[in-house]
């Protein structure tokens, strides 16, 4: 979980970058209300707090995506929900009590894609975020190194290929997988792109733009915002985040933080 990619210099950078933000407190300023509350796509939150998608909760507590929804809902904050989580995107908004992101992992099979689309929608989703950096398996050194000195066998949790791993991912529940392989899709672009939003009938979002060159491309689609967090350094290694680039360029967004929409 705390692993990056390839030599990890993405995530030092990561961290090391964070290191610069210091605190600068004013004072003798009224905080006996405070008001945190923003507005994203119509829906006010108490708080700009997100809950950025993760996948397998259940490996870490009992209720997995379930008790984030809760927690979500007790601190009224932006959920978005993994394709690959271990509860549906239906129970998670049942659970939050609100409306729920959905996170997309399209597979290299457009049926799949669009049948997750659908289901997120009739579940009352109303943004749906296409990942975009997931075209290959990742290279976790660091992980490998570990793996030597574990003996158990990863198959027995996460099964062989995609049917097998998704067997106990509910939001693929009834959809046919038939020539789906893969999360991720290689042959991913534009056209993939434009094509998903005359599909999706709420917002779309991009997950995981980097270069600021994609991100002018992206309003042409017909993309809502863009959305970056810090699990790109768990992807990539020797990369930058340029989307700030685009900020100066196009005027998008704010002040970069680990989950940044640039609307």
């Amino acid at each position: 979980m705390v692993t990056g990619a390839d030599d990890e210099v993405t995530l030092r950078a990561n961290r090391e970058g964070f290191q610069k933000f210091q605190l600068r407190p004013r004072r003798l300023v009224d905080v006996s209300k405070i008001d945190m509350a923003t507005e994203i796509f119509g829906a006010r939150h108490d708080s700009p707090i997100v809950i950025a998608p993760t996948g397998g909760n259940l490996a870490f507590h009992a209720e997995g995506e379930i008790a984030v929804a809760k927690a979500a809902k007790a601190g009224n904050h932006l959920q978005m929900l993994a394709t690959g989580a271990n509860t549906s995107i239906e129970d998670a908004i049942a659970a939050r009590g609100a409306p729920v992101w959905f996170q997309l992992y399209p597979t290299n099979q457009w049926a799949v894609a669009e049948a997750l689309v659908r289901r997120a929608e009739r579940a009352g989703s109303p943004v749906i975020a296409l990942t975009v950096d997931t075209l290959s398996l990742n290279n976790w050194e660091t992980l490998a190194r570990l793996r030597r000195t574990d003996t158990r066998n990863c198959a027995d949790c996460h099964g062989e290929g995609l049917a097998q791993y998704v067997a106990r991912r509910p939001n693929f529940d009834g959809i046919d997988l038939t020539g789906a392989t893969s999360f991720g899709a290689p042959n991913m672009n534009w056209d993939f792109v434009k094509r998903l939003r005359d599909t999706v009938k709420g917002k779309l979002l991009l997950k995981g733009i980097l270069a600021h060159e994609d991100a002018v491309l992206a309003p042409r689609a017909g993309i809502d915002p863009l959305e970056n967090n810090s699990s790109q350094l768990r992807r990539y290694s020797s990369t930058k985040n340029h989307s700030k680039t685009a900020r100066r360029r196009n005027r998008w967004g704010s002040q970069p933080q680990p989950t940044t929409f640039w609307p």
